[in-house]
């Protein structure tokens, strides 16, 4: 595999030439990138690791025809709900709402039932949600790798100082860094804490669960004004129309269904045209007719959402080796507790390294 770097000439590869610390991430979606910008504002130098082509992990977007639709989430918000950390979370949107990264939406909504839901805070991306990632490791001390898979990460002695090597699937070394963070979902963390038996212990209790997503595009836009459906369904988690976003072009009605948690489950091993037409069916369902789809993208989300370990500091580290661990699924649950390990884990990083 190839990486793509970013903003800096070459890939770190000695740790503790510098007095600047070097830092490796592996996971570019909301905490690692959240992470990220807190680490390179600081002064440190990060190398962001990611398996796939871009940013986001479950911020994600896909192609659908000619446009582009929210595969993963479909927005952010704050929950609202008490915090070891109390951290501003809402600020935080409100401020990536006034420099233009995030946007307020406040669609049409309806239950399942048909019945109007209240509204509710909801911020979307410029285009895509993954934007906002983008926006976050635009930096001069980050450097993204993407399309890159770590496989190990391995302590390691040198000159007296104690360092972290990670390696690829192909078992080159991508360098040996200060400090290495995983912040990626949990059963894709556990390979990669193998030399730390009793953090990697921690990864291997969490649960994830799988989501089923469709996303259709019609070239006419349907007739029902409403842009969300959510709330009770036996099949069905949410509904999106993902082209009544703000700033999404209105060429194409571009829908997102998302399948609840249960039932996609009971689907996790089904061929996806069986899964695609399932899903087809229950939005016919709704929409009380048959629209033929110009475009369609049926997608298996593995690790939508997870059970938490909900650890009061809302990450791991171990500041002898240098490894920690963030993400959701030690702090809570859904993007406000992505956002809160993250943050967390930086503040106490930043205290360590400038001691």
């Amino acid at each position: 595999m190839s990486a793509s770097k970013s903003h800096s000439a070459s890939l770190n590869t000695t740790s503790g030439t510098s007095s600047v610390p070097s830092i490796a991430i592996i996971g570019a979606g909301l905490a690692g990138c959240t992470l990220a910008h807190q680490l390179a504002e600081a002064g440190c130098r990060v190398d962001l690791f990611e398996k796939s082509r871009g940013t986001g992990g479950r911020l994600a977007s896909c192609r659908v025809g000619e446009e582009t639709a929210d595969l993963g989430a479909n927005w952010l918000e704050w929950e609202a709900k008490p915090s070891a950390h109390h951290l501003p979370f809402q600020d935080w949107l409100s401020k990536q709402e006034a420099e233009g990264h995030l946007h307020l939406w406040q669609p049409i909504t309806q239950n399942f039932q048909r019945e109007a839901q209240p509204d509710r805070k909801r911020y979307v991306g410029n285009n895509r949600l993954s934007a906002l990632t983008r926006s976050l490791i635009n930096h001069n001390n980050i450097t993204l790798h993407s399309g890159i898979r770590v496989e190990s990460v391995k302590p390691r002695m040198s000159n007296g100082r104690s360092s972290l090597l990670l390696t690829d699937t192909a078992h080159h070394a991508l360098g040996t860094f200060d400090q290495v963070v995983v912040a990626t979902p949990a059963p894709q963390a556990v390979p990669l804490l193998k030399a730390e038996p009793a953090l990697q212990a921690l990864a291997q209790k969490v649960q994830p669960d799988a989501c089923w997503t469709l996303v259709l595009g019609f070239e006419t836009p349907l007739s029902t004004p409403i842009e969300l459906f959510e709330g009770e369904h036996p099949v069905l988690r949410r509904v999106v129309r993902d082209s009544r976003k703000p700033g999404r072009h209105l060429a194409e009605d571009i829908w997102v269904i998302q399948a609840k948690a249960d039932w996609s489950l009971q689907m996790v091993d089904d061929e996806k045209e069986h899964v695609q037409k399932a899903l087809e069916h229950a939005f016919h369902q709704l929409m009380q007719s048959q629209p033929v789809a110009d475009s369609a993208r049926c997608h298996r989300w593995l690790y939508s959402t997870c059970t938490s370990l909900n650890l009061d500091s809302g990450f791991l580290h171990d500041p002898q080796t240098g490894l920690s661990v963030c993400g959701d699924w030690l702090a809570g649950f859904g993007f406000e507790a992505s956002w809160q390990s993250a943050m967390a884990l930086s503040h106490t990083l930043l205290s360590g390294l400038n001691k």
